[in-house]
């Protein structure tokens, strides 16, 4: 708070300076505070798409979808190409549970930036909650053929291929063109896989000097959830 009141002494007609501590308040997760501070940067420039947008992200998180809505509205009718402000009030009719809107508006954004992997992820999770099967899976795909690290996609993936068995075949097909896991996460995965397949022959090289209760502690040191989703993952395979 120090931080603004100096910058309000300081600096009183800087949209631009109040829109960076504002963000940097909804970092912290001080949405309150930074809500007063966008509003503050908008007094000084109401045409600021950006600031517009940021206040509809901390209004969403604050729970107030409405004036989230509004703020996004706001920054598309100031500038239609801005895909994130659409993505964001996709978002928000998600939350609020008015799917159809929410394909609607993923679609807009997806237009505009093609390339944004969560977007076509998202849609996908809209589509799966509207019942339209064939459509989700084909955005989650995109999402990750679009970013190969997706994993929120690949594990919507892998979870409608466990749902819908029918769709088993092509998720195999998609898993063997992409590889979301790198870094650590990679050498976990392979631990789990030397793990449950006793050492497969395609990481037993790799894994040769470890012992078995190695990999068993790799596999422990997931969270619950993990352990469940890797186990399957990996018996599926």
């Amino acid at each position: 708070m120090n931080l603004e009141r100096r910058s309000l002494t300081q600096y009183p007609e800087s949209a631009p300076l109040f829109n960076i501590i504002g963000s940097a308040f909804a970092r912290l997760g001080a949405f309150d505070v930074a809500v007063t501070t966008f509003l503050y940067a908008l007094e000084r420039d109401p045409k600021n798409v950006n600031v517009h947008n940021n206040l509809g992200e901390s209004y969403g998180r604050l729970g107030n979808y409405q004036a989230a809505l509004t703020s996004f509205r706001n920054a598309t009718d100031l500038d239609p190409q801005f895909s994130k402000a659409f993505y964001n009030m996709a978002n928000t009719f998600f939350a609020l549970g008015d799917t159809a809107a929410a394909i609607d508006i993923y679609k807009k954004s997806i237009a505009l930036k093609p390339g944004f992997a969560p977007a076509s992820n998202n849609l996908g999770a809209a589509y799966l909650k509207a019942g339209q099967i064939s459509e989700a899976f084909q955005s989650f795909a995109r999402a990750l053929r679009l970013n190969p690290q997706h994993e929120e996609a690949f594990a919507n993936l892998y979870n409608l291929s466990i749902q819908c068995p029918w769709q088993r075949r092509e998720f195999l097909k998609l898993r063997k063109r992409v590889q979301p896991f790198s870094g650590v996460k990679t050498r976990i995965l392979a631990l789990i896989d030397a793990y449950i397949h006793e050492a497969s022959a395609s990481v037993e090289a790799e894994l040769s000097a470890l012992k078995l209760a190695e990999r068993r502690n790799a596999f422990n040191a997931l969270s619950a959830a993990d352990q469940i989703f890797c186990s399957a993952y990996y018996k599926l395979i």
